[in-house]
């Protein structure tokens, strides 16, 4: 699968699941899937529909926001710090939250 984010085109490759605990609860949703899981550099996330996207530590600081995707995009995450993030799915009054590991 292919992403594209600011004209950098970029392969996704597999999901891996990871349990972590925290207070942010994760939404169980086939219709948005984050690749690869753990990530060093780019996730790329997949959405049933057109969402704004957030990025969010482990303590619910917003880190990026604002990110607009329609099915398919790629966010750098080089710049982020190892741990645990969510990522935050908007769509109108639908928020939607899947979590990733930074490595």
């Amino acid at each position: 699968m292919y992403g594209t984010y600011k004209g950098n085109n970029a392969r996704c490759g597999f999901v891996t699941p990871f349990k972590t605990s925290s207070s942010i609860k994760e939404s169980e949703n086939a219709d948005l899937s984050i690749y690869p899981n753990p990530a060093s550099d780019k996730i790329c996330i997949s959405l049933a529909q057109q969402s704004d996207v957030q990025i969010v530590d482990i303590t619910g600081k917003t880190i990026l926001s604002n990110i607009g995707c329609w099915e398919k995009c790629e966010i750098d995450v080089s710049n982020l710090k190892s741990g645990v993030y969510f990522v935050k799915v908007l769509n109108g009054n639908n928020t939607q939250t899947t979590k990733f590991i930074k490595l």
